[in-house]
C-alpha cells in the first residue's frame, strides 16, 4: 500500500495492526539495513534471475514480523521501520495488536539513508508455496483486497 493509492494517508513511523490472532513466527528486531553497495547487488541478482531467488526476495522486504494464524495462514508485514516490543518469536499475537511502525527498510530509500516512500508491505501466504493474489492480474488482486480488508480498493491508476 502507498500512499496516493488508498484512502488514508502512510507516514513513517504510522503503527501496524495485526490482522489475526496469531502467534509470532519471526521478528527481525536486529535488521541492519543494507549499504547502498548491498542494496545494488541483491537488485543486480534479481535482474539476472528470471524468477528472483527466495532469499534475494527476503532481502528486499528489509525489516519484518511474520505471524502464524488458524488454517496453516501467515501475514508477513515487511519495510517495517520497527518492530514492537511485545513481538517476539513464540509470543502470542492478538488482532489489532500493534506489531510495527510503517517503515521503507529493504529499498532503494531506506540504504540512502532517507525515511522517504514508506508504505505497509502485507503478505497474507498459505504454507510455503501459495500467497493470496498468486497468479492474478493487478486489477484482480485490488478487487481481492478490498474483498479481503473490506475496502473499496481503486488501482493507484484508476481515476
Amino acid at each position: 500500500f502507498y500512499s496516493g493509492t488508498v484512502s488514508v494517508a502512510i507516514n513513517y513511523g504510522t503503527p501496524i495492526n495485526a490482522v489475526a490472532d496469531g502467534v509470532v513466527i519471526r521478528a527481525d528486531h536486529d535488521y541492519v539495513e543494507h549499504t547502498l553497495e548491498e542494496y545494488n547487488a541483491l537488485i543486480e541478482q534479481a535482474g539476472r534471475s528470471l524468477s528472483t531467488p527466495p532469499d534475494i526476495l527476503d532481502g528486499l522486504r528489509g525489516r519484518q514480523v511474520w505471524i502464524q494464524h488458524a488454517g496453516g495462514y501467515v501475514t508477513r508485514y515487511a519495510h517495517l521501520a520497527a518492530v514492537a516490543e511485545i513481538v517476539a518469536v513464540g509470543a502470542p499475537i492478538k488482532q489489532g495488536d500493534i506489531i510495527g511502525t510503517t517503515g521503507n527498510s529493504g529499498t532503494l530509500e531506506a540504504a540512502q539513508g532517507t525515511q522517504d516512500d514508506p508504505h505497509p508491505h502485507v503478505e497474507i501466504w498459505r504454507g510455503e508455496e501459495t500467497f493470496l493474489g498468486a497468479a492474478l492480474e493487478p486489477e484482480q488482486i485490488w478487487e481481492l483486497a478490498g474483498q479481503v480488508f473490506g475496502v473499496d480498493a481503486l488501482p493507484p491508476f484508476h481515476d
